[in-house]
């Protein structure tokens, strides 16, 4: 009894140890090895149509792989090159109005300093005068110690800014060769994929192999399902923004709507990055039909994606509902904006390793060896 006990708790030993191990190889080299990451990505990508060309048009591999990663790329031009003619177009019809918009800004601001700014600073100097001298002194003195402060930070944000500069620029031929280096793994890994895979499968036991395997094929087809929700969730904020523009009659709503989608996956902000800052301005400058219609746009939004987010997710990637939620909300709350990016890929994963049956063979393992 003590025994097989002794047994279980040193099989546990070993499988925490190597999740440590584990944890902490891929922590202290993610930053060297995550363009060969992307690579084997985009390769588990390419892989099923270079495989498809080979078979059903006798494609030789090399050339089914250069088509792919060909077509694979002007696709991504094209995408570019609409949102640029979009934005273009959207720039140069806002650009005419900028003129009647600063002017407006200008009344607006005027508007403030006179009616509030101007009666409240008198109102603060003859409240100051009342006081004893003493006073008046201490007061000036955290006035122009908060001014001073302002100053140096202001300064310092300057600086920082412009130091960033030739940062930025000397990581741009960086980027250049890390780019270079994943399209040309991504070709090799993809061309010779099935040498590489035997190759893989030789170094591990029969046993490990098989969970492996599973664990890809889960991989997949939850990469597939995260892919196909974000799509639909994208595709939901188009319509649903598109429909209320054109309700609205705003100019240019196809524009603004595909921008909004697209804005809609940063964190936090999404597409109140392009909402806030239009109602703000619409309600200072009058305009309260459209600033009502844009809040009740934007609301819609934002009630449709926390609703649907877990629900889409969760029916794609395979997950309950709940489990998909406790995940997002987790990574968030441990992790900030880099856990909301992050909570994804562990959907994913926990996924992959729950279809593949990889927690009850990890507990198989420490039960019963």
């Amino acid at each position: 009894m003590y025994k097989q006990l002794s047994y279980q708790l040193l099989r546990l030993f070993i499988v925490i140890l190597l999740c440590t191990v584990i944890f902490l190889v891929f922590h202290y080299t993610a930053k060297f090895i995550y363009p060969l990451i992307i690579a084997i990505m985009l390769s588990l990508g390419m892989h099923p149509a270079v495989t498809f060309l080979q078979k059903r048009f006798k494609f030789p591999r090399i050339a089914a792989t250069l088509t792919v990663i060909v077509a694979a790329f002007l696709t991504f031009i094209s995408f570019i090159f609409f949102i640029v003619n979009e934005v273009i177009n959207g720039v140069i019809s806002i650009a005419d109005k900028i003129p009647g918009y600063f002017t407006k800004g200008t009344q607006i601001l005027d508007h403030l300093t006179n009616s509030y700014l101007l009666p409240f600073y008198q109102k603060l100097a003859s409240l100051v005068h009342t006081l004893d001298e003493e006073q008046q002194i201490t007061i000036k003195e955290k006035v122009t110690d908060f001014a001073n402060n302002m100053a140096v930070a202001a300064a310092e944000f300057l600086q920082q800014l412009l130091l960033s500069i030739p940062a930025f620029v000397s990581t741009l031929p960086n980027s250049v060769t890390i780019i270079i280096f994943i399209v040309l793994a991504s070709f090799i890994i993809t061309n010779d994929w099935d040498l590489l895979n035997t190759k893989m499968k030789s170094l591990f036991p029969a046993r490990i192999n098989s969970s492996g395997q599973r664990i890809m094929t889960q991989l997949k087809k939850a990469t597939a399902g995260y892919i196909k929700a974000q799509v639909t969730l994208i595709f939901i904020t188009f319509i649903v923004i598109l429909v209320g523009l054109i309700v609205l009659q705003v100019d240019h709503p196809l524009t603004i709507a595909f921008l909004a989608a697209c804005v809609d996956l940063l964190p936090y902000v999404g597409t109140g990055i392009l909402f806030i800052p239009w109602i703000l301005y619409l309600y200072m400058t009058g305009n309260f039909p459209l600033t009502i219609g844009l809040i009740v746009i934007y609301m819609i939004i934002v009630i449709l994606r926390q609703i649907l987010e877990p629900k889409v997710l969760a029916s794609s990637i395979g997950l309950h509902p709940l489990a998909a939620l406790i995940i997002l909300f987790v990574g968030v709350q441990m992790l900030g904006m880099l856990g909301f990016l992050i909570a994804p890929v562990l959907l994913i994963l926990v996924n992959a390793f729950y279809k593949a049956e990889i927690p009850q063979k990890i507990w198989q393992f420490i039960a019963k060896g």
